[in-house]
């Protein structure tokens, strides 16, 4: 088990709820329980995924909940182009918005790729210590 807060991907994705719950406060009333809704889950899911994940029984396990947080980033992503070309809210915020989803997913991204090389690594030393 890991402490979530020693990553560098939770308070990002903690400060991309934060953004999205300020950027969906103008939308219009009548989205409530569609784009403002689907949203913020999507956001909330990001930062959830990343600590459910830390949770897990090592590695290998974590790998599949930082997945599900880039897969919501993704889902974020959209939503916030969709916003955009839909004027909800504010143009500009929604752009600062994806710059930060952009940055995160790149974050989580490397974080997947250093976690499978080292298991790689520990695999390959495994093997070769039982060779000998």
């Amino acid at each position: 088990m890991r402490d979530p807060m020693r990553l560098r991907v939770t308070p990002a994705a903690e400060e991309i709820a934060v953004l999205t719950y300020h950027a969906t406060k103008p939308f219009p009333k009548e989205e409530r329980f569609g784009l403002i809704a689907q949203m913020r889950a999507a956001a909330v899911s990001i930062g959830s995924n990343i600590c459910e994940g830390c949770g897990a029984a090592g590695d290998r396990a974590f790998i599949p909940f930082l997945l599900h947080a880039l897969s919501s980033a993704s889902e974020l992503e959209f939503q916030c182009r969709l916003s955009i070309r839909l004027t909800f809210g504010d143009a500009t915020e929604l752009n600062e918005l994806l710059a930060e989803i952009a940055k995160l997913k790149r974050q989580i991204a490397r974080l997947i790729v250093a976690i499978r090389r080292r298991l790689s690594t520990e695999t390959k030393r495994r093997v070769a210590k039982n060779r000998v």
